[in-house]
């Protein structure tokens, strides 16, 4: 906080600057090609933010300053951690290798509020396929969606649906789907 400019003061930051980042963000068509860093798109976005929080003054973002590093996002990390907890509450290494497996297929419960069974065939031509239910509304969907979602409250700009923010969570489920099938 100390190393931002002078006219950000904390309650703005906390209140408006962050969210309203957040808020682009989580709504990016291209979060992946816009937010890294040094990108001439996130200095662009940064200084869009600037301007809408802070209409009255001149100041120009650049790659430099503070405004640029404090950037971040935990969605994978989180989404880690989810996964441990959950396979910490299953009986043994073989069932938590099961459930991996099964929970990693692109049909499985890390995508759908109602996954297919584990006994399903995978080959969704069978007529003993079973058709998951609730793309995206899984519960480790959510429980990764939920408290990001809560990052953007108090945003000056309303930018839509959250597309960006779903992109993160299914590229870092599935990062998880690919270490889980390594381990296999």
């Amino acid at each position: 906080m100390n190393d931002l400019p002078n006219f950000i003061t904390q309650s703005i930051w906390r209140n408006k600057f962050l969210p309203t980042l957040y808020d682009k963000f989580f709504t990016s068509n291209e979060p992946f090609a816009q937010f890294y860093k040094a990108s001439d798109a996130f200095i662009t976005l940064l200084q869009e933010i600037v301007d809408e929080v802070f209409p009255n003054t001149s100041y120009k973002a650049n790659t430099s300053d503070a405004l640029h590093q404090l950037r971040r996002s935990c969605i994978g990390s989180s989404a880690i951690q989810l996964i441990k907890q959950h396979v910490s509450t299953l009986e043994g290494e073989n069932e938590a290798r099961e459930w991996a497996r099964w929970a990693t297929r692109p049909d499985g419960p890390l995508f759908f509020k109602t996954p297919t069974p584990v006994n399903s065939p995978t080959d969704r031509k069978d007529p003993a396929y079973k058709h998951p239910e609730g793309r995206l509304l899984s519960p480790f969907i959510l429980k990764l969606a939920t408290p990001c979602l809560r990052l953007k409250e108090g945003s000056i700009s309303e930018n839509g649906y959250p597309k960006g923010l779903f992109a993160l969570i299914m590229a870092a489920v599935r990062v998880l789907r690919g270490i889980t099938m390594k381990s296999d």
